[in-house]
């Protein structure tokens, strides 16, 4: 054992106690130093996964919004076609059309809002392009154009869609 250590012995016999302090203080905080540095950067890492999926959480509350709206929406627009049996409007049907346009500022609301969302968390491309696709399939959703469609489950489609774009 004597010879194993007896280099280390005589090389801090050179030196004096303050030197001898400094060179066994690096020995033991360069390692600790390294492990911290290690423990950080692996923190780091989990707090900026964290951070991306509290920004996916926000898109999705986002988009849940606007899904609740459309799915909402469409069964306003069923109750209108389905009232709509006569040349002359019904109060039902009357009543059916007025609440369908009297929620359609709050789909629009949803969906700038989801725009927005996505655009401050940072979405990606794709995602991105989907809300695009989305953009102009809620065009042909207002009272409008769907009063144009004589058969309604061409206007049941176009709901269907745009919910499928979401």
């Amino acid at each position: 054992m004597q010879a194993f250590l007896s280099p280390g012995i005589g090389l801090l016999g050179r030196f004096g106690f303050a030197r001898k302090f400094q060179l066994l203080f690096l020995l033991f905080i360069l390692p600790l130093a390294g492990s911290l540095w290690m423990i950080g950067l692996d923190y780091r890492d989990k707090l900026s996964l964290i951070s991306g999926e509290r920004a996916g959480v926000r898109q999705l509350l986002a988009l849940d919004t606007l899904d609740n709206l459309l799915a909402a929406q469409r069964d306003r627009a069923a109750r209108w076609r389905a009232t709509e049996t006569n040349r002359q409007p019904t109060p039902a049907t009357l009543a059916a059309v007025a609440g369908f346009g009297a929620a359609q500022p709050a789909v629009s609301q949803a969906a700038s809002e989801l725009g927005s969302a996505l655009k401050a968390e940072g979405a990606k491309d794709e995602t991105q392009a989907r809300y695009q696709a989305l953009q102009a399939a809620l065009n042909g959703l207002d009272s409008k154009s769907l009063s144009g469609v004589g058969w309604w489950p061409d206007g049941y489609d176009r709901f269907t869609n745009a919910l499928s774009a979401l």
